[in-house]
């Protein structure tokens, strides 16, 4: 089961837009094997964090490919963040 670890920088960002943005993003998940496990942001609003689960590797992959996330991509420039995205392990 993939877990990863998004860490979202909102130094910048247009909160309404990445709200938005985030809201239907968010609601694909599951029809990809997907749930957000926790999200959280930071007490100064500089940063957000999302644990997310997926049942298997080609639900990720699929997610990462569907085309209602490609649509939805295009406005990612316009909430002027930006994420990275970090598999990882529990130990």
């Amino acid at each position: 089961m993939p877990v990863l670890v998004v860490t979202i920088d909102l130094s910048q960002a247009d909160l309404m837009a990445f709200d938005a943005y985030e809201t239907q993003v968010l609601a694909l998940l599951p029809r990809y094997g997907g749930r957000i496990e926790r999200r959280l942001r930071a007490d100064n609003g500089a940063k957000e964090f999302h644990i997310l689960h997926f049942t298997d590797n080609d639900g990720y992959a699929a997610f990462l490919s569907s085309p209602e996330r490609a649509a939805l991509q295009a406005a990612w420039p316009s909430t002027a963040a930006s994420a990275t995205v970090n598999q990882v392990t529990e130990i």
